[in-house]
């Protein structure tokens, strides 16, 4: 569902920090209701009941101000596998978690760079449109890169080594070059046990 407020209305990317948003919308006393999706939308990366909480703009159609938050695809997939295997969680109603499913995170990106190239990148025009934009609305994104340092001792068996990072730039070029991830200091991402110098291309990401 689309989170409707008096005069503007917010759309929850799965994995962005939507729940604190909702939560702290909640706690601010600021009224709201939940719009439902009025359609079938095509969504790989969510099934059909994530649709229900992570409506999208073309499914609930609102005239008024809009917003959502992204992050970067790179947390994203670091997040989204620390989730599903922390919680043993991983979702046969999924497309996408179920192809991927791993409780290995480099085979987990293996999974999705094979089954669903760009998978981020295609979700969040979804939402943002092909410009990445939201017209009319707000992006606001979820943390810096650097924050992804920020790691629990669990998530710390997510970090990507030097390979598999380069290739998940490749992969989510377009969102990556759209949001301004790719001029960011990436190096947080990586194992240092496994360090490797990245390649000084990081602007080269292509769609």
């Amino acid at each position: 569902m689309a989170l409707l407020l008096p005069h503007s209305v917010f759309y929850h990317i799965p994995k962005t920090g939507g729940s604190w948003v909702r939560g702290a919308i909640q706690k601010a006393g600021i009224p709201t209701n939940e719009v439902g999706v009025l359609g079938p939308v095509d969504m790989p990366l969510i099934d059909s009941r994530g649709l229900f909480l992570h409506a999208t703009p073309q499914a609930v159609p609102l005239q008024m101000f809009a917003f959502t938050f992204v992050r970067n695809p790179l947390s994203w997939y670091q997040s989204h596998w620390a989730y599903c295997t922390k919680n043993k969680r991983w979702n046969e109603h999924n497309p996408f978690e179920r192809q991927c499913a791993s409780d290995n995170f480099h085979q987990f990106l293996r999974n999705a760079l094979t089954y669903f190239p760009g998978g981020v990148s295609n979700m969040y025009r979804g939402y943002l449109g092909e410009e990445y934009t939201l017209p009319g609305g707000f992006v606001g994104r979820q943390e810096p890169a650097n924050l992804a340092a920020r790691l629990d001792d669990f998530q710390h068996r997510c970090l990507y080594t030097a390979e598999l990072l380069w290739e998940m730039m490749q992969s989510e070029g377009h969102a990556m070059r759209s949001l301004g991830y790719d001029r960011e200091d990436l190096s947080c991402f990586l194992d240092q046990r496994k360090h490797s110098p990245l390649p000084a291309t990081n602007h080269s990401t292509r769609s």
